[in-house]
C-alpha cells in the first residue's frame, strides 16, 4: 500500500480491473512495548489508505514468533500475553479513530500461532475495539483439530468481522493447504455457523502457493467456486 501511494495509490488498479477494496493486511510488533507506539502510528496511517480506496477492515497480523523464542526455539507466550493483548488493542483503537475494523488475524509461525493462545488472546482483548478474522486453514495447520476450529468459530461466532476460508491437507503442494473440499477442514459446518452473518469484511476464499504448484490458479479458484455452489454458495456471476 505505502509503494502504491507513492505512484499515484492503489485505486487505479482496483477501478481499472472493477475490483473493491474490502480489507488489506497489516501487521506490526506487538510483543515488544518499545515499538508499541511507532507500530500503532503505522497501522493508524495503513488503516487511512484503506479507508480512502473504499475499504472496510484491517486484517491484524501478528509478528513472527521466531525472534522471540527462547534458545529452545520455543516462544514463551505466557510472558508476552500482556503486551500482545495491549498492543491488538491500542492498534484497534487507532484504526477506529481512522474509520475502519481491525480483526485478529492468528497465523502459524507468528506470536498467535496454538489455539491456546487464540483462546487466551480472544478472552483478553477489548472486542469493543478488536474483531476476530481467523483463518480456519491457518489454525488446523497450527496444530488444533478441525473440530475444535468449527467450534472456535461457532463460540466466537459475534465478534467475526472476516474469516480466511481455506482447506488444509497436510499435503507436498500449497505449503500443506489444498482447494476447498479436498482438506480436513469443516467448510461446509463453518458456513451453516456464519449463515446470515453480516460482517464488516467478507468470507474470503483463499489458497496459499508454494513452491510446486500442480495446477493454474484459475482452475484451483474454479475447482473452490464449484465445491462452494454445491454448498449451496450463491454467486453474481
Amino acid at each position: 500500500m505505502d509503494a502504491y501511494e507513492t505512484q499515484g495509490g492503489i485505486a487505479k488498479v482496483l477501478d481499472a480491473n472493477n475490483v473493491p477494496l474490502i480489507s488489506g493486511y497489516c501487521s506490526i510488533d506487538f510483543v515488544d512495548p518499545a515499538k508499541r507506539k511507532e507500530g500503532v502510528e503505522k497501522m493508524a496511517g495503513w488503516g487511512r489508505i484503506i479507508r480512502k480506496n473504499g475499504g472496510k477492515l484491517v486484517v491484524l497480523g501478528p509478528n513472527a514468533r521466531r525472534q522471540y523464542s527462547n534458545s529452545s526455539g520455543d516462544f514463551p507466550f505466557a510472558e508476552h500475553k500482556k503486551n500482545i493483548v495491549a498492543s491488538l488493542n491500542d492498534a484497534a483503537k487507532a484504526l477506529m479513530d481512522a474509520g475502519v475494523v481491525g480483526a485478529l488475524h492468528p497465523h502459524t509461525g507468528t506470536v498467535i500461532e496454538k489455539l491456546d493462545e487464540v483462546f487466551a488472546v480472544l478472552d483478553s482483548m477489548d472486542t469493543k475495539y478488536v474483531k476476530f478474522g481467523p483463518d480456519v486453514g491457518q489454525m488446523v495447520k497450527g496444530g488444533a483439530q478441525p473440530q475444535a476450529v468449527t467450534k472456535l468459530v461457532k463460540d466466537y461466532r459475534e465478534i467475526i468481522q472476516h474469516m480466511h476460508l481455506k482447506d488444509f491437507s497436510g499435503g507436498s503442494y500449497y505449503v500443506g493447504y489444498c482447494p476447498l473440499g479436498f482438506g480436513v477442514v469443516e467448510i461446509p459446518a463453518i458456513l451453516d455457523i456464519l449463515e446470515g452473518k453480516e460482517m464488516t469484511g467478507m468470507i474470503m476464499v483463499e489458497l496459499d502457493s508454494g513452491l510446486r504448484n500442480p495446477m493454474p490458479p484459475s482452475q484451483a479458484a474454479t475447482i473452490a467456486k464449484e465445491y462452494l455452489k454445491n454448498q449451496g454458495v450463491a454467486f453474481r456471476v
